[in-house]
C-alpha cells in the first residue's frame, strides 16, 4: 500500500515536473509574420502528415516548430499580433495574472484567434485554475482537432485531477497525431501501467 501511494505520487509529481516544459514550448518565441495562415489552410495539412511519415525526432522537432509558428502568427490583425508578444513575455516573466488579463482580453476581441485561447489555458494551468484551464482546452480541441499543444495540456489537466484513464487517452490521440511526443511517449507507459495494471 505505501508503494502504491508512493508511485502514485509520483506521477502527479511527473505531470508537475512535465508542465514547465509543456510551458516552454507552449511560449514558443512569436514572431511577426506578413502572410498570415488559416488553421485550415493546406500548410497546415501538409506539415501534419509530414509529421506522419518523417522517421526521425529532428525532423519532427523542424515541422513542429513550423505548425506552432502558424498557429502563433494565425492573428487578424496587428493588435492580435502584438498583444500576443506581449502575452507570452509576460508567461515567461511569471507574471501570470497580468498575462491572463491580456489573453482574455485578446479573445474577447479575436474569439476565433486559437492560440490565444491556448495561451490563456497554459497561463490559467500555471496559476492552479485546471477547470478553467480544461474549458480553454475544450474550446481550442473543438476548433483545431490536432492542436497537439492543447491535447498534452489536457493530458497534464488530467493528471492533476487523478483521471489517469482521461490522461491515458489524451496522450494517445496525442500520439496518433504527433507520433514524436517526448512527452506523450514517456507518460503513456506509466499511464498504461497505472490504468491497465493497478500498480501504481
Amino acid at each position: 500500500m505505501v508503494l502504491k501511494i508512493k508511485k502514485h505520487k509520483a506521477l502527479i509529481l511527473l505531470g508537475k515536473v512535465m508542465m514547465p516544459w509543456l510551458f516552454l514550448l507552449l511560449a514558443v518565441q512569436v514572431t511577426l509574420s506578413d502572410g498570415r495562415s488559416s488553421i485550415n489552410d493546406e500548410e497546415l495539412g501538409l506539415l501534419f502528415n509530414q509529421l506522419l511519415e518523417i522517421q526521425s525526432s529532428s525532423e519532427a522537432d523542424e515541422i513542429t516548430l513550423k505548425i506552432w509558428e502558424i498557429w502563433t502568427n494565425d492573428a487578424e490583425t496587428e493588435f492580435g499580433q502584438s498583444t500576443m508578444i506581449e502575452g507570452v513575455s509576460l508567461m515567461n516573466r511569471n507574471s501570470l495574472v497580468a498575462a491572463e488579463k491580456l489573453f482574455s482580453e485578446l479573445i474577447r476581441v479575436s474569439p476565433d484567434y486559437i492560440e490565444a485561447w491556448n495561451k490563456r489555458a497554459t497561463v490559467r494551468y500555471m496559476m492552479g485554475q485546471l477547470e478553467n484551464s480544461l474549458n480553454d482546452v475544450y474550446v481550442v480541441l473543438s476548433k483545431e482537432p490536432k492542436h497537439f499543444g492543447a491535447m498534452s495540456g489536457l493530458g497534464l489537466i488530467m493528471i492533476q485531477r487523478e483521471d489517469f484513464e482521461g490522461a491515458l487517452s489524451a496522450y494517445k490521440k496525442l500520439i496518433a497525431i504527433h507520433p514524436f511526443s517526448k512527452d506523450a511517449l514517456s507518460l503513456v507507459p506509466i499511464l498504461e501501467q497505472r490504468v491497465l495494471g493497478r500498480s501504481i
